[in-house]
């Protein structure tokens, strides 16, 4: 028997997050001799949607699990940039990872965000990554940094396995779009957008310019981005939002979170044109083959943007396939020592021959 714990280190949860959680849970799931729980900044939540067994993410419960657990995976987020960003501070993650290697435990790093860092930090990012057992990064901005600071390269860079989950048609319905136009924020992206004013305009300016004196989209909304504990600081930022456009003489519905990811993807389907910032929605824009007017706030995002670009689908498929290859390598790894060579991405034995890494992985 092997146990695996999962830590997702962002202190909010955004659909992304359980998407993710549930595509490995699930492809793990299938291979016998393997156990899953997960750590979260809010446990009750995860396992409620993911149906994963939890536990805190905090660190006398993470140094506690090292007993009973064979590989730890560090899963998303921005770990390494600070506590603003992170559950974890980068000393308690070292002394975390230091505890599960003394142990005999592997541990990887997988769908991995990196920000600027000062030389201290880079020291100590360096050390945490060089004996990980799998460093996936989530863009080449990220690897950069990681190279500058003196990690040997090449480094693997992976797509978000939020990919994996989204490779099939969004549910379409017949007749006009429910939204001409959804606009989908969070309190950080309406700041960075310039706040609501600001945005406010720059949305009407898009909006009268697509029409190009013809007729504005009779229905609009703004979408509160994020679920669980964020939601309702994302429903003050889209209800400002609103308001703005209504100034500018835009009726404007405001809507909750979606439950999941696969839920905003058919929404996004559902509309005819998606204004947005953040990485999540363009992904789940990109996937339900919605034209996007981007404000991207956020490495990951632009990254994200600049890579799809104008190809659609072959794009898109880019990335669900960079995923598949992410979540084989990550199977792998949590099932040596398993007792068993089953693959349930494939529903076929797993062969080495199969994997084909383009970076190196550690």
């Amino acid at each position: 028997m092997s146990a695996a714990l999962i830590l997702q280190t962002t202190p909010w949860r955004e659909n992304a997050d359980d998407t993710a959680l549930a595509v490995v849970a699930r492809e793990v799931g299938g291979i016998d001799g393997i156990d899953v729980a997960a750590a979260t900044a809010d446990p009750q939540r995860t396992a409620r949607v993911t149906g994963v067994p939890t536990v805190p993410a905090d660190l006398p419960h993470l140094l506690r699990s090292a007993g009973h657990t064979d590989t730890l995976v560090v899963l998303g987020g921005r770990p390494l940039a600070g506590r603003r960003e992170s559950l974890l501070s980068l000393r308690s993650l070292s002394t975390l990872s230091q505890a599960y290697r003394a142990a005999g435990r592997r541990v990887a790093f997988v769908d991995l965000g990196v920000g600027k860092l000062s030389p201290r930090r880079e020291g100590t990012a360096r050390r945490l990554l060089a004996g990980s057992s799998l460093t996936v990064l989530d863009s080449a901005e990220s690897a950069a940094r990681l190279a500058a600071a003196g990690l040997p390269t090449p480094i693997r860079v992976g797509a978000h396995l939020g990919w994996h989950d989204l490779q099939d048609l969004p549910v379409r319905t017949e007749g006009p779009a429910t939204f001409g136009a959804l606009v989908v924020v969070d309190d950080a992206t309406l700041v960075g957008g310039g706040g609501p004013a600001v945005l406010a305009d720059r949305i009407a300016l898009d909006l009268h310019r697509a029409a190009a004196g013809g007729l504005l989209p009779e229905r609009l909304a703004v979408q509160a981005r994020r679920p669980g504990s964020a939601a309702g600081a994302d429903l003050d930022a889209a209800q400002s939002l609103a308001l703005g456009l209504r100034a500018k003489g835009l009726s404007a519905a405001v809507l909750p979170p979606s439950p999941s990811l696969r839920a905003q993807r058919d929404l996004l389907a559902a509309s005819a044109r998606v204004f947005a910032a953040d990485a999540e929605t363009l992904l789940a824009a990109a996937a339900a083959r919605t034209p996007v007017t981007p404000w991207p706030t956020g490495q990951r995002a632009g990254g994200l943007l600049a890579h799809l670009g104008d190809r659609g689908l072959s794009a898109v498929r880019e990335q669900v396939a960079a995923a598949g290859e992410v979540l084989d390598l990550l199977v792998l790894l949590l099932s040596e020592g398993a007792g068993t060579s089953g693959h349930p991405s494939h529903n076929s034995a797993l062969q080495a021959s199969r994997l084909r890494p383009t970076g190196v992985t550690r």
